[in-house]
Order: structure tokens, then C-alpha cells, then sequence
């Protein structure tokens, strides 16, 4: 049934909307360049360091000028949303986020508070359709449903997720034992020093960071998480950060988040079980080569998957600009002046081309020994904070003997 909208009705919305904000509509022609071209995006808070980057590339890409425009939400929502195409929208009426343009502000970058923009009720009064939902770890851990025939699935890069202390904290490392009795029982857990559930500070069960790690420590259902939830991974940094009781407090992070705050707070090394050492993501506190989450020795981590509305014949995205987004971020393709895999490297996620292990996609699944088919370890080693390859460049496979020229490097295939 088709309801038509008054437009005195619009019209009040829209100025109530305006006042509200005190933002540009997304479709203002004020905006330089205006947000045309737009690919609207649903996705987990732990991709936002990439999908700032992201946006201010595309935003200024004179090969493929996209407008990426997002907001961020718990990962379930998103499959929930997405899985249900009556609702593959964001409101009239909602804020959406993107980056500045060179035209804009030349000096901004992804470090810094991006642009936003209101959904215009008077021409989305049903609300923008979104283009790509992104969850942060598998769809497995928040429904056991099929996606329908029109949904296509395209697994991301992969995340990484750990635990944070305080800087003043003298704690290292956090086996999967503690972590058990520390979230699963909270006061009662006693796994000292963190026995105190207001300073045990975590994520509301939507969220991919939450489902995550209380599968890498065995407490589930979700429900049995125990310590203050929040909805934002800003709220549990800075509650980490800011603690009175350094000693006892601990929170939940992606490390896409930690890799950007390394300044405030302190990962822990992980012991999973059955392990004998406990280990970080990267191979020291200073690098950012992700080795041992790679490598399979640091294990709470969980690949990205990117929803996006197929066509029924080809399986393909029926949005270019969404096949766009998913061939640059697992390195399917580049632009001139966009380099997809670099953007995540950069923004602390794995291309799966780097990786050494895999596992079946459900949380904490078993590991299991993994050889891409095209892969681009070479390429991370070099792209990452700080990085360097001792892999041959190359512009071609004239200089790779038996291997082959991959992003720059030779690769062994």
C-alpha cells in the first residue's frame, strides 16, 4: 500500500531536521565537489579508521570520483537490516558521515573529524537505500539464516580484536582462563586484579568486538558477557584510558581502533587455549605487521563480510560502485590514484592475501594452514606503519624466476 506524505508534512520535517542538525542536507549543492556518485555504506565502528581514508580517496579520485558516505551500527543490526530488504535503508532524517574533499579542506586527513550530512526527508522520505553493509566478524555468530537469493556474500579483510588496559596498569598478557572468569562471572570470576565489574568495560551483544572475543574465551551465549557494555569502541577507550583504578580495569578493542591509540592505552598479549606462550597481534608493542595474527599464533580474529543487493543472473553487485568498493578493499583492482590495498594495510586490517591460516567462518573456529592464490604478503610486509619487504620489486615477472610480479613484488606464486 502506497501512503502519500503530505508535503506541509515534509516540509516540517525537513526544517525540524535542518534545525536539529544544523548540517547540509546530503543532496545540497553547496557541498564541493556534491555528494554524487553516492555509496552509502552500513558498517561495525571498528572499520572506521579505513572507511575515513577510504572515503577521502575515492572522494578525490579523479579516475572513479565516489562520494562514500557512511554510519556505523552493531554488526548484527547491519545483517539483520541487510538480510531483510525492507530494510536496507538509513532513515530520513539521519546523520551520515563522510570525508572532506581536497576542495573542502586540503589539509584534512583520516586522523581528523570528517565531514556529516543529513538524509533529506523531502527526497528520501522513506529513507537512502544503503549499498553495502560491513560486518565485523561472521554472520554465523548473529543468525543462522541463509541470506536471501538477492544478498550477495563477499568475505573482507580480516580483523583483529584484543584486550586493553591502562598505561599506568602493570599488566602484560590475559590467558583465555582469566579471560573466562574476568567476563563470564565478572565480581565472582576473581581473577585477579580484575574482580571489579565497574571497571570491567565491554560492548552491547550486537557488536562484532563483544561476539568475538567472548567466543575466543568460551563465554557464550553473548548473554553471559559480564561488565559495563557500551555502544561505541570511542566510549570504551576512553574509559580504559581515563580510569581511576588502572589495576583493575580492562575492555574489549578491535585492534583497528588500538592501532590509532597506541598512545593511550596498552594491548595484552593473548594466551588462546591449549597454547603455551601468549602472544600480540604484531611481533612487538612497536610494529605493525600484524605476524602473529597472520601466522596463526595470535587467534581473536575474524574476517569482514561485505553485504551488498546482487543480480539475480550474474551473482554480481547490481551497484558499480559497491563492486568497486569490495575489488579495491581485497585487492581485486586499483585506481590510479586509489590504492585499496594499502588503505586497509594501512588502517591495521589483514587483506586475506596476506594471510597464513584460516578457519571456517564461525568465531573461534579451529585454525587451520592457509596458501592464497594470489598472494601479497610482500606487499603488506612493506605497506604497514613502519614496514619493510625483503621481496624483489618488480614491475613485471621478468625479475620473479619461478614466482610472480603481485602489487609490486615478487611474490613465490
Amino acid at each position: 500500500m502506497r501512503v502519500t506524505i503530505p508535503a506541509s508534512v515534509l516540509l516540517a520535517t525537513t526544517l525540524l531536521a535542518r534545525e536539529a542538525h544544523a548540517l547540509p542536507f546530503c543532496d545540497d549543492a553547496a557541498i564541493n565537489p556534491p555528494l554524487t556518485n553516492a555509496l552509502v555504506v552500513q558498517s561495525g565502528d571498528t572499520q572506521e579508521p579505513m572507511l575515513r581514508l577510504m572515503s577521502q580517496k575515492l572522494r578525490n579520485s579523479a579516475a572513479q570520483q565516489t562520494s562514500l558516505i557512511y554510519t556505523t551500527t552493531g554488526t548484527c543490526t547491519i545483517i539483520a537490516n541487510m538480510y531483510d530488504s525492507t530494510k536496507r535503508f538509513i532513515a530520513a532524517g539521519a546523520t551520515l558521515t563522510y570525508a572532506p574533499s581536497t576542495l573542502e579542506n586540503a589539509a584534512w586527513d583520516a586522523s581528523q573529524t570528517p565531514s556529516q550530512c543529513i538524509v533529506n526527508p523531502a527526497v528520501w522520505p522513506t529513507g537512502i537505500p544503503i549499498d553495502i553493509g560491513i560486518g565485523a566478524t561472521y554472520n554465523s555468530s548473529c543468525t543462522a539464516a541463509a541470506p536471501p537469493a538477492d544478498l550477495g556474500i563477499f568475505p573482507g579483510p580480516i580483523a583483529g580484536y584484543g584486550f586493553i588496559v591502562p598505561k599506568a596498569s602493570t599488566q602484560q598478557t590475559l590467558t583465555a582462563e582469566q579471560g573466562y572468569f574476568v567476563f563470564g562471572f565478572g565480581n565472582l570470576g576473581q581473577a585477579t586484579p580484575w574482580i571489579d565489574e565497574h571497571y570491567i568495560f565491554t560492548r552491547l551483544p550486537t557488536k562484532s568486538t563483544a561476539l568475538t572475543l567472548s567466543a575466543n574465551l568460551g563465554v557464550t551465549p553473548i548473554t553471559k558477557l559480564h561488565g559495563t557494555a557500551f555502544n561505541g569502541s570511542t566510549e570504551v577507550l576512553n574509559s580504559v584510558a581515563q580510569s581511576t583504578n588502572p589495576e583493575k580495569t580492562i575492555g574489549l578493542m578491535g585492534t583497528e581502533i588500538y592501532d590509532q591509540n597506541r598512545d593511550k592505552v596498552t594491548e595484552l598479549a593473548f594466551r588462546a587455549f591449549g597454547q603455551r606462550y601468549a602472544y600480540l597481534p604484531d611481533s612487538s608493542r612497536t610494529s605493525f605487521d600484524k605476524k602473529n595474527l597472520r601466522d596463526g599464533h595470535y587467534t581473536p580474529w575474524a574476517q569482514t563480510i561485505y553485504m551488498t543487493t546482487i543480480d539475480a543472473g550474474t551473482k554480481l553487485p547490481t551497484n558499480p560502485s559497491a563492486q568497486l568498493l569490495i575489488d579495491l578493499v581485497v585487492g581485486n583492482t586499483s585506481l590510479a590514484d586509489v590504492d585499496g590495498l594499502a588503505v586497509i594495510v594501512s588502517k591495521g586490517l589483514v587483506p586475506e592475501c596476506a594471510m597464513k591460516v584460516k578457519r571456517d567462518p564461525i568465531d573461534a573456529a579451529p585454525l587451520k594452514g592457509y596458501t592464497p592464490a594470489a598472494p601479497c604478503s610482500c606487499f603488506f610486509d612493506a605497506k604497514v606503519p613502519g614496514g619493510k619487504s625483503s621481496c624483489t620489486a618488480c614491475v613485471d615477472n621478468t625479475p620473479c624466476g619461478t614466482g610472480k610480479c603481485r602489487h609490486s613484488f615478487c611474490e613465490a606464486q
